[in-house]
């Protein structure tokens, strides 16, 4: 492995690495916006670097074979690397902004008024469920949040990485995760020999 790519693909490491604090800190939906694409193309080259410090040898051609690979196999990874794609050459949003909302209810989950309060201050119901009398009341406020959208690249449809119970994950959280993911990929291209 070249060396020199891997040290490129470390600072493009800490690039995502500022653009996910950028999302955690974010003042405005526009903000979480603009560093969630920063991240997909931080993200990206990370990718690209080592792919071209990678032609130096058979081992590392083979290493960065499985790499992509789980690119193309694992959800998250398939996801930003399209999300990318979709970002820099689509015209389709890949996030999308809620309004925010009010949840009335009783109980943890047996009852539940869900609504979202639009522009006009008017509240607009999205669910409501069955009630348990006897159960503790409760109001939850529902912030407005920045939400990862389905990506169409090269006419394939590719949907957001989700939990286990399919909740649905917000751009720290899959930034989080795939940061994980680009810290350890570059210590193993470190690892290889030159």
């Amino acid at each position: 492995m070249d060396k020199t790519a891997v040290n490129a693909a470390c600072d493009h490491l800490a690039r995502a690495d500022a653009a996910l604090r950028a999302i955690e800190g974010a003042q405005t939906l526009a903000e979480i916006e603009t560093a969630w694409s920063d991240f997909l193309i931080a993200a990206n080259r990370v990718f690209s670097k080592l792919e071209q410090g990678a032609k130096t040898n058979g081992q590392s051609k083979a290493w960065y074979g499985r790499k992509k690979h789980e690119r193309r196999t694992n959800p998250l990874l398939r996801y930003i690397h399209h999300a990318r794609n979709a970002d820099e050459h689509g015209l389709s949003k890949v996030t999308e902004r809620t309004e925010p909302g009010l949840a009335l209810g009783v109980g943890p989950g047996t009852w539940r008024f869900d609504g979202t309060i639009g522009p006009d201050g008017h509240m607009k119901i999205i669910a409501m469920g069955g009630q348990i009398a006897g159960q503790s009341k409760f109001v939850e406020t529902l912030p407005s949040k920045v939400r990862l959208l389905r990506v169409v690249d090269c006419g394939d449809p590719y949907d957001p990485p989700r939990e286990v119970n399919s909740k649905e994950l917000l751009p720290n959280e899959v930034a989080t995760l795939a940061l994980d993911y680009l810290r350890q990929m570059t210590e193993e291209a470190r690892q290889l020999p030159d």
